[in-house]
């Protein structure tokens, strides 16, 4: 199979108060890991990057419609994997319960004001339902487990989705780790192929997700009083889904 991926990061923001450090490195360092370890499992297309400067709400519907045109004229097979990668501020709507990852020219008011239309709709992604491969998301932001009630009216969308934190928690960084607590340990989990519980040489997604959950609680609480718990969905198919992600190095 193929794999695809999409990494967006937003680190500097127009509005100084939204500034954070790490989410362009943890970016990069996903589409890097995942290059580097699928070698023998997937062939890698050139991953799609978008960092800072190029995540405002047109540019990434340009890209994302590229990618998704691009992904429909691949032919997709059930061996073929799409990922897409989204770090930085997130924002969840409550009056409309709707999740959004915050460009980069979205200043604090516009969030507290509710004019969302600079924002990135997690609802984008639907475009993704139809493909007829295996579709995987991940989200290190803030509030991202909320985008989980969004999933679960849309089960049959088949979107695998982690998310950094549960409800309307904070994703937390720090300098120690270099990357958001979620980001270092998916790292941890497909880099360095700690996830590898079954010791067969493979970290598939269910050894990645049980890795995740179990590490980012610990991680978060050296560094705070509230422990951050990443969540997956929809949880029934992370025991019937095998899905390779990494080669252990």
């Amino acid at each position: 199979g193929r794999l695809f991926l999409l990494a967006v990061g937003v680190s500097r923001y127009h509005d100084p108060e939204l500034e954070l450090e790490f989410p362009v490195a943890d970016a990069q360092a996903v589409a890097e890991a995942l290059s580097q370890r699928c070698v023998g499992l997937y062939q890698m297309q050139p991953p799609v990057l978008l960092a800072d400067e190029d995540v405002t709400r047109e540019n990434w519907q340009r890209v994302f419609q590229q990618f998704v045109a691009e992904l429909k004229r691949a032919e997709l097979g059930p061996h073929d994997l799409v990922v897409v990668f989204l770090a930085g501020h997130g924002f969840y709507d409550e009056r409309e319960e709707r999740f959004y990852l915050v460009a980069r020219d979205v200043a604090r008011s516009d969030l507290a004001e509710g004019r969302f239309e600079k924002c990135i709709p997690w609802s984008d992604l639907h475009a993704l339902a139809d493909l007829t491969c295996r579709k995987l998301a991940m989200v290190d932001a803030c509030e991202s487990g909320m985008v989980l009630p969004g999933i679960r009216s849309l089960q049959d969308d088949m979107v695998l989705t982690l998310t950094a934190a549960a409800d309307n928690k904070p994703s937390l960084e720090h300098e120690s780790w270099g990357h958001g607590a979620f980001t270092k340990a998916l790292l941890e989990a497909i880099a360095e192929g700690q996830a590898d519980t079954s010791q067969d040489r493979l970290v598939s997604l269910a050894e990645t997700v049980g890795y995740v959950q179990s590490r980012v609680p610990e991680l978060t609480l050296q560094q705070s009083s509230i422990a951050q718990r990443p969540q997956f969905a929809p949880e029934a198919l992370l025991d019937v889904t095998s899905l390779p992600l990494a080669i252990v190095p």
